[in-house]
């Protein structure tokens, strides 16, 4: 194999692997938009519901914090797609990488938003 067809393999890997990265980020987000506004639902229609745990939390709590970090990761996620230079080889890895680690924060948010969310229905 030549250069040629060594660069376009490799460019078209790159290529690859950054639609693969974007098509799961989009998944992730698409579940993240659902469990974000159930958390809002519920959290709005149980608000004066104050019912306390052994520990002395209120059963809302976990998911008043988990409705905060979801929040957090969105704001992060803005800050890195401003940061964005897509013009650049370098700066798209970049964010090829951003995007992927925030992927993995996004379903490990919905996981924990679906399991609240469970728990609460159970209560």
């Amino acid at each position: 194999m030549d250069t040629y067809t060594l660069m376009n393999n490799r460019s078209y890997s790159n290529q690859w692997e950054c639609t693969n990265v974007v098509t799961e980020w989009c998944k992730s987000m698409a579940t993240f938009h659902d469990c974000y506004y159930k958390v809002v639902a519920h959290l709005n229609e149980n608000k004066h519901r104050h019912v306390s745990l052994p520990s002395g939390l209120c059963t809302q709590e976990p998911l008043r914090v988990l409705l905060m970090t979801m929040q957090v990761e969105l704001e992060t996620l803005v800050q890195h797609a401003d940061r964005l230079d897509a013009c650049t080889p370098t700066a798209r890895k970049q964010f090829t990488k951003e995007l992927s680690i925030h992927t993995k924060h996004l379903n490990q948010l919905n996981q924990r938003a679906v399991l609240l969310l469970v728990s609460q229905l159970a209560n």
